[in-house]
């Protein structure tokens, strides 16, 4: 009896175990199970926060956004207006002020014509006052006196008809400065022509004045000046020869040898130059005629020895 208690003892023990093992896990999976749908719930809680503050963020965002937009019309509209107005205030007077401009401009070259003009008249004007001046003196120098000669055979002094002091020719228009101031005026003018008469007439007169080699100075210089070298180069010789102490010479020199030049003369022009810088060593006129002789390919005095002809440029 007692062994049969004992074997379903031990039956019913060996039967109950496994059943309460079971109940045990099956009691903590349910109790994970519930932690887990606890922090699920947590979570799911915690994201429906999430997502309605996002959501939140985002409505905010798009109430910014739209009053941007709002407030970027308004701007564009300010300015738009304010364009206009500036346009109307502005572009006008500017433009006004263009034509106003282009019509001053059109003025001053008006003005400027017209002061050229008058600028022409007061040179023609001066001209003719001068020439009336000129003609004023010519008029108002009165005539010589009749001069006197003693005639053969008689002890007084006797006018003889048609004599003059001049040797026979006609008596000068004008006292030697006049003469000389007229025709350095028409030559100051341009008036070469009448200038060249006038200083033929001066030392017609007056060639042994002192004056006398500034005239013919400058008759070469008219020469020149017309292109005429060969009588420039005569014109010059004459001061160089008749006036050789006249301070006109060191020019005439140096404008006989440019009048060499122009005639392709290189040589001759090239004694001249050295001769100047002989006679005038240390001087302006000397550097001039040095830097004349390189210019058509000789060297200057003070290398003279040895030198060599240099190709003309």
């Amino acid at each position: 009896m007692i062994r049969r208690l004992s074997f379903c003892a031990i039956v019913t023990t060996l039967t109950l175990a496994p059943a309460f093992a079971v109940d045990k896990n099956m009691l903590e999976l349910q109790r994970e199970v519930g932690l887990l749908e606890e922090a699920v719930k947590q979570l799911q809680q915690s994201q429906d926060k999430q997502l309605a503050a996002l959501q939140t963020l985002v409505q905010q965002s798009l109430t910014a956004s739209n009053q941007a937009s709002r407030d970027v019309a308004v701007i564009q509209s300010n300015f738009a207006q304010t364009g206009n107005q500036l346009k109307d205030q502005v572009v006008a007077p500017v433009v006004g002020l263009n034509t106003r401009m282009d019509q001053v401009s059109n003025d001053v070259r008006t003005l400027q014509q017209a002061m050229a003009d008058l600028t022409s008249s007061i040179s023609q004007i001066k001209s003719q006052l001068s020439d009336v001046s000129n003609a004023v003196k010519v008029l108002s120098t009165p005539p010589p006196p009749p001069p006197t000669a003693t005639m053969p055979g008689t002890t007084g002094a006797s006018a003889l008809p048609g004599s003059s002091p001049f040797g026979g020719a006609p008596a000068p228009p004008m006292n030697q400065t006049d003469l000389f101031n007229a025709a350095q005026a028409d030559y100051n003018t341009g008036k070469l022509d009448l200038a060249m008469q006038e200083f033929q007439d001066f030392l017609k007169y007056f060639g042994n004045s002192d004056m006398a080699p500034n005239a013919q100075y400058w008759i070469g210089q008219i020469d020149y000046s017309n292109k005429n070298y060969d009588a420039a180069v005569q014109a010059f010789d004459m001061v160089v020869e008749k006036y050789p102490d006249s301070s006109k010479v060191r020019d005439a020199k140096y404008y006989k040898g440019m009048s060499l030049v122009a005639q392709h003369k290189l040589t001759d022009a090239h004694k001249v130059f050295q001769d100047m810088e002989k006679s005038y060593s240390g001087t302006e006129s000397a550097n001039k005629a040095c830097t004349e002789d390189k210019v058509i390919g000789f060297n200057c005095y003070k290398a003279a020895a040895g030198a060599t002809r240099r190709k003309r440029p």
